[in-house]
């Protein structure tokens, strides 16, 4: 109970009435957002372009070490991108990854 006395009475004393509204807007940049929305590109576009690039990445990792895990990695996070609309990351990554397992079973 005494913490609470104590803790009205320096926010009284040091805070006047006038400063309680929200703080912060102006030092949160949306600069990031507007330079997508302006070339007609929203951020879930981007996020799903990450995911074709994730693709990519394990189906290239899939050729120098485990092909069947890297491999079939790289084929799911392409068909999820694939579905996203990335067709060409996405197309790349699931060649290479199947490329790879087949690779790895024949040879």
């Amino acid at each position: 109970m005494m913490y609470n006395e104590e803790r009205e009475r320096f926010q009284s004393e040091h805070f006047a009435d006038h400063l309680e509204e929200e703080i912060g807007k102006e030092y949160i940049t949306t600069d990031a957002i507007d330079v997508y929305e302006e070339k007609g590109q929203s951020t879930a576009w981007s996020s799903s372009r990450g995911l074709g690039y994730i693709a990519l990445l394990f189906s290239l990792l899939s050729l120098f070490t485990a092909p069947v895990l890297f491999g079939t990695g790289g084929i799911i996070f392409g068909v999820m991108a694939r579905n996203r609309g990335v067709a060409g990351l996405a197309t790349t990554a699931i060649v290479i990854g199947a490329l790879s397992i087949i690779g790895n079973i024949f040879f």
